[in-house]
């Protein structure tokens, strides 16, 4: 049961290796909500650039084993966490995470609502009675587009009423557009009278580079 009168708790979970876009929206959305005045705490895995960048905003952070051979020490690991600090919101960017989440909710008996965001889409039915363990103590989910969405639809069994459609933000600060273009052209050296045309990300395989190229072209 939680004390209506203390500060909204909500837990991060981003058990990735990687460090990507994925991983700074889970970051950058742990900074903003800790700005909001909630208390937040973080669980990643150790030792990860995550993890570490996560341990210089002061957050309380959950260091957990890599492997699914720690699968059940990390979820007593978060099964205490649960009972001792007794979050009112677990906040997952990794569907993965859930082999932990889950369980771990289950155990402790906590009434905390699982929030799920979903950065990239699956090709893989998860809709098995193991899986749908797992989805059905999802409280609301998120998609980062309507391609995500579908995906979500298509390959778990969260519900389609449960499942939003929220963007990735940018900081406006920083991605101004009244910016002086010319000014910024004379910097990169760039004529004045040609029209750029930028992309962000890795140049991989799935990033939709193949699209921006042929939309580069009707420009030409």
């Amino acid at each position: 049961m939680h004390d209506i009168n203390r500060k909204l708790h909500i837990l991060i979970s981003c058990c990735s290796e990687s460090w990507g876009g994925l991983e700074m929206a889970a970051l950058e959305t742990a900074i903003q909500l800790k700005k909001s005045g909630m208390q937040v705490t973080i669980a990643g895995l150790d030792n990860t650039a995550f993890i570490k960048k996560a341990g210089n905003y002061e957050f309380n952070l959950i260091s957990l084993l890599p492997g699914n051979i720690h699968l059940l020490k990390n979820i007593f690991t978060i099964k205490k966490f649960i009972k001792t600090s007794d979050p009112n919101i677990i906040h997952s960017h990794l569907s993965h995470d859930l082999w932990i989440l889950t369980p771990a909710l289950k155990l402790s008996g906590s009434d905390a609502k699982l929030f799920l965001t979903k950065h990239m889409a699956s090709g893989i039915k998860k809709k098995d009675i193991f899986h749908r363990f797992l989805y059905n103590r999802v409280n609301k989910a998120a998609a980062v587009s309507q391609y995500i969405k579908k995906s979500l639809v298509d390959t778990t069994s969260i519900p389609e009423d449960k499942i939003i459609v929220l963007p990735v933000g940018i900081d406006a600060d920083k991605f101004n557009i009244f910016y002086n273009k010319e000014e910024i052209k004379t910097v990169l050296q760039i004529p004045l009278n040609k029209l750029v045309i930028g992309f962000t990300g890795r140049i991989t395989p799935g990033k939709g580079h193949e699209d921006f190229f042929k939309a580069a072209k009707i420009f030409e």
